[in-house]
């Protein structure tokens, strides 16, 4: 078995070095592992930073905050847009409180 695996290394190597770049990574992710593995990343959403994301990341996020939140609504993104423009303006270390703005009737049913 071992001689068919040195074999098959001589031959990807061969066809590596007639410039075959699929068989090169393959050599190479074999070759050196620790250098040319697949690279997953995993994190715990929970230990994120936002200040630590890439912008990509950050805008890919908060755009999709923004489609929940609006449900794509248009008047609705221009507010929270317009809200964001607002607090930029404030003095850091503002306290803002929120507050809801609409009455919320509530039913109760028999039961």
């Amino acid at each position: 078995m071992i001689e068919a695996g040195d074999s098959l290394q001589d031959k990807l190597t061969e066809m590596a070095f007639d410039g075959n770049v699929t068989a090169a990574i393959f050599l190479l992710k074999g070759l050196k592992p620790e250098r040319f593995r697949e690279r997953i990343e995993v994190r715990n959403i929970q230990d994120l930073k936002i200040e630590d994301l890439p912008p990509d990341i950050f805008q890919a996020l908060a755009d999709n905050f923004m489609q929940m939140a609006t449900k794509g609504d248009p008047a609705k993104i221009a507010k929270v847009l317009e809200m964001a423009e607002v607090l930029k303006e404030l003095p850091a270390g503002t306290t803002v409180v929120d507050a809801v703005s609409e009455a919320v009737e509530t039913t109760t049913q028999a039961r």
